[in-house]
Order: C-alpha cells, then sequence, then structure tokens
C-alpha cells in the first residue's frame, strides 16, 4: 500500500453547501428585479461575473444595478443551507480530515454567508473567486487550491454541481463527485450523488482507497 498525504474534501458553495444551484438565476436576478433596480437581465449577470472576479465590490456591484446603498444581508439573508451539510461537516472533523470550499462568489458575500451561518469553525480554507480574481472553470483557480493547501491532486476529493467545474478538475488529478438530483441530466464522466447526505460513504471509500 502506498504512502499518501492526507486527504482534503473540498466543497462547492452554491449547489453543494448553500441550497441555491445557480445563485444568480434564482436569488439574485430576482431580488434586483423585485427591488426595481435599473438593470436587466444581461446587464446583472455582467456585472455580478465582475463583481465575482473581484474588479468591483459588492457596494460597487449594487451602484451598478441601480441599487445603491443596499446592504448585502438584505440579498444574503435569502440564502439557505443545503440538506446534510452540517451533519457532513461534523463528520469529517470527527474524522480529522482537512475541508475547504472552492467557489465562485463575491468576496463580501462570500464572507458575509459563511459567517452567517457559523462555517469558518468547520471549514477554515476559502478560496474564493473574488479573492482570486479568476473563476471556475479556468484552470489557475485549481492550481491556487494546490499550491496553498500543499495537496498532491491525486489527494482532494472535489464536489461540485457543475460538470464543467469537475472536468477542470480532473484535468489536474483530482478526484470528482458531482452533487446533482436524478432529474439533471449527466455525462456520467464523474461520480454522482443526489446530496450531501451519501457524501460520507464516498469520503470513505476514498480514504481506503490504496
Amino acid at each position: 500500500m502506498r504512502e499518501r498525504s492526507t486527504s482534503i474534501v473540498v466543497l462547492d458553495a452554491m449547489g453543494v453547501l448553500y441550497e441555491a444551484d445557480d445563485d444568480v438565476e434564482l436569488l439574485l436576478v430576482p431580488f434586483i428585479l423585485e427591488h426595481l433596480g435599473r438593470a436587466d437581465h444581461t446587464e446583472i449577470v455582467r456585472y455580478y461575473i465582475e463583481a465575482s472576479l473581484g474588479s468591483v465590490t459588492s457596494a460597487e456591484f449594487w451602484s451598478l444595478v441601480g441599487m445603491s446603498g443596499t446592504s448585502d444581508s438584505e440579498y444574503l439573508s435569502r440564502h439557505r443551507l443545503a440538506h446534510g451539510v452540517r451533519e457532513l461537516l461534523q463528520q469529517l472533523r470527527a474524522r480529522e480530515i482537512r475541508t475547504a470550499c472552492l467557489s465562485n462568489d463575491v468576496s463580501e458575500w462570500s464572507l458575509w454567508l459563511r459567517t452567517h451561518f457559523g462555517l469558518d469553525e468547520w471549514i477554515k480554507d476559502w478560496f474564493i473567486s473574488g479573492d482570486l480574481k479568476e473563476r471556475k472553470p479556468a484552470p489557475g483557480i485549481y492550481r491556487a487550491l494546490i499550491e496553498r493547501t500543499g495537496a498532491n491532486p491525486r489527494d482532494i476529493l472535489f464536489f461540485d454541481d457543475r460538470e464543467a467545474n469537475l472536468d477542470a478538475a480532473a484535468k489536474l488529478g483530482i478526484s470528482t463527485v458531482l452533487v446533482a438530483p436524478e432529474s439533471r441530466a449527466g455525462s456520467g464522466r464523474h461520480r454522482r450523488i443526489r446530496s450531501l447526505h451519501e457524501a460520507a460513504a464516498v469520503v470513505d471509500q476514498f480514504e481506503q482507497r490504496a
């Protein structure tokens, strides 16, 4: 049996840690339209991408979409944790498995959410596009994960709800798991679970590999 470094479990945020798998379409666009923001759908998405790359702050984003003075909490309070998150994080801690988050998100929003839900207690390493200036599936964000954790890619197990993000990780030798309901079509390129309730068993098998 080969020697290996301690495994690292890496979780995406939207659609894995948090319930909304497409926060822009499901939460952000409706929020802005409900509050009579001046931006249209295309502009909202464009400005969000800029904010999630760290090109503009959250305050600047709200101004760009015609909602200057909006507090982040007004919007972010619409988010909910996904089912099974706390149970999984407790199990990972009990087994002393290092846990990280790799997410496309606005820096300020990511910080607000993990503070609000108390996730910093469980997840110490956060790799956020707004901080790193690069979004999944660009390879640089995965390289930052590998370099800053000092992990061998083969010892990283990455859970995400988008196959493009998993494809990019797999190209670097990272093990991947698609988190998606049965109703969503999949390519079969990645191991698949329906929810985080099934994640612990996948982690067990990953830890036991030769």
